[in-house]
């Protein structure tokens, strides 16, 4: 995440999916989510991602993973990033996703 603010974005970071539901619900000015498949607690990151896409769908969405599986597979409106990867490749896609590159 310090690759990222170094970049000129300002991160809120979660440590599980229902922390990041949260955070989302009490900051409006969220405008993209990212999130990695297997998350710690209730909800999973793609559960995380349908719910963003049904509350807010103008929200961008970033999903990660290192084992991509059907039951995995994320909304066609999220992009999708395989782990492992460099930093310049997670800043490259928020700034696609962003309407900045």
């Amino acid at each position: 995440s310090e690759d990222l603010r170094d970049c000129g974005f300002t991160v809120i970071e979660a440590e599980t999916a229902d922390a990041a539901r949260v955070l989302f619900e009490q900051h409006p000015e969220i405008d993209c989510v990212v999130t990695d498949v297997r998350m710690p607690g209730h909800m999973d990151g793609l559960a995380l991602v349908r719910l963003v896409e049904a509350q807010r769908p103008e929200v961008k969405l970033v999903v990660m993973s290192g084992q991509w599986s059907a039951a995995s597979t994320p909304p066609p409106s999220a992009a999708v990033l395989n782990k492992p990867f460099a930093n310049v490749q997670i800043v490259q896609i928020l700034k696609h996703a962003l309407g900045e590159a």
